[in-house]
């Protein structure tokens, strides 16, 4: 990746914002990330009814052109959305994250139960650290009257397990679940990463029937979130409470032969129309809005869709 020369309008009026432009033109812009990704894995078959699993991986990600080339502080902060600005690292490295994975597949009957463990360490992590550019921090004190992070290399660990479940309970009704619980700190300081999901928990309890002698499948969704108070301190991160969603799905076949299959599918989200703001969601910046300024955006109200396929 490479970048041309900045310039501003500013430069002549704001000794901070030259000294931004004079340092930046004159660093060496131009890199190449040379990346290795790999994965393997083995299936242990330890009887009829087990297999254990073990997966290992490697996997890399290189700065994106924001996070190496934002030579000002700007709101920019790459999914961070944690409401602070940004200013770019012209000497970041790539991340590199190695994973390992264990886990045993259960089956009896037409029940299957899937537990997995994952340990992730990652190389070079990228992330937000307070700034220490005398120049870039007067700029965004001047705009936005905070000190603004830089995009810097650290080390960091994320672990977690998952559970599938998934069986019918009788034989028209079938139950799949989910559920899952992840960690993340990183190293170089006592904190934790930020905009790290709660544990969860996703039941589906799926109803095959007929309605007019046609095929018709119900579905019953129900979404749980934990309360998230494992936070970063370092970007002033909130805690959040947990809350539960209610989803309901019901697929009708009108025609289904050879030639041709004619369905319609109506979908209800968030039935019970909760306000709640996901643990993952971004910070509000914009003032004059039903959202205070530094609060979770929430997510969407209840939503209906209905949908037609035909297939010839």
């Amino acid at each position: 990746m490479d970048a041309g020369l900045a310039g501003s309008n500013m430069v002549m009026m704001n000794p901070a914002i030259a000294s931004l432009v004079d340092d930046f033109n004159a660093a060496e812009r131009s890199k190449s990330y040379n990346m290795l990704d790999i994965a393997a894995s083995t299936r242990y078959h330890a009887s009829d009814n087990v297999d254990v699993v073990l997966g290992v991986s490697q996997k890399n990600r290189a700065p994106t052109y924001f996070e190496r080339y934002t030579w000002l502080p700007l709101g920019i902060s790459g999914g961070m959305a944690d409401g602070f600005n940004y200013i770019g690292n012209l000497a970041l490295d790539n991340e590199t994250a190695r994973q390992i994975d264990v886990g045993i597949d259960y089956r009896f009957k037409s029940w299957s139960v899937s537990p997995r463990l994952f340990y992730q360490d990652i190389e070079d992590y990228i992330t937000g650290s307070p700034s220490t550019n005398m120049a870039a921090n007067m700029v965004s004190t001047m705009m936005a009257g905070t000190t603004p992070f830089q995009w810097t290399n650290t080390d960091a660990v994320i672990k977690g397990a998952d559970l599938t479940v998934s069986g019918n309970v009788f034989d028209n009704v079938r139950l799949n679940a989910v559920a899952s619980v992840q960690h993340g700190n990183r190293d170089d300081i006592d904190d934790a990463l930020f905009r790290i999901a709660p544990e969860q928990l996703i039941t589906t309890i799926q109803w095959d029937t007929q309605l007019l002698d046609a095929p018709m499948v119900l579905q019953l969704t129900s979404e749980l979130a934990g309360a998230q108070n494992h936070v970063s301190a370092l970007q002033s991160e909130n805690t959040t409470a947990g809350y539960g969603l209610v989803h309901i799905t019901g697929l009708f076949t009108l025609i289904d032969n050879a030639q041709s299959n004619l369905q319609v599918t109506a979908t209800v989200h968030n039935l019970f129309d909760k306000h709640y703001a996901p643990h993952t969601a971004g910070i509000n910046r914009v003032m004059n809005t039903d959202v205070e300024v530094g609060e979770r955006v929430p997510a969407a109200g209840r939503e209906w869709h209905l949908s037609l396929s035909y297939r010839f």
